[in-house]
């Protein structure tokens, strides 16, 4: 419930920057930066003496929460569904980019090929992320987020 809520908020958030006159594409390109920055330093606090292992698993958890917000502050959207309703918020910046990078006439193809894309991508993360952090396959723990961070 806590991750919806910051969902939510850094959706709203979201639209509050882009009202400032902050445009999609630096957002974008700001929040992706940000998101490299938070993996990275994620991927460090893996190098944490085993004595601080408490310690370097709450800032891990800490930094997971600050990289949510800045996903939803920028690049991301929140999707929440409940048995009555299904909510559903989107952030403008990552669908509108999509549209707006093509002419008017490859528009269609360029929006159905990114979302094809985006469905292979989101494929072969989900099947390889619990591989790395999983303790009896890869055991990446933390370094995950060098992984992640380089792609």
């Amino acid at each position: 419930m806590g991750q919806y809520a910051i969902n939510m908020v850094g959706t709203i958030g979201a639209w509050g920057l882009m009202s400032l006159g902050i445009g999609r594409r630096k957002l974008f390109l700001v929040g992706l930066s940000a998101l490299t920055v938070c993996l990275m330093v994620m991927g460090f606090l893996g190098l944490a003496k085993e004595k601080n292992e408490y310690a370097s698993s709450m800032a891990t958890g800490s930094m997971m929460l600050v990289w949510a917000t800045c996903y939803q502050l920028s690049v991301g959207y929140v999707l929440g569904r409940s048995p009555k309703y299904t909510l559903l918020i989107h952030s403008t910046i990552a669908f509108s980019l999509v549209a707006e990078m093509s002419t008017r006439r490859l528009q269609i193809k360029t929006v159905a090929m990114g979302r094809a894309a985006y469905n292979v991508a989101a494929i072969i993360v989900n099947v390889l992320t619990p591989y790395m952090v999983n303790p009896t396959a890869w055991n990446l723990g933390n370094y995950t987020g060098f992984v992640w961070a380089g792609t």
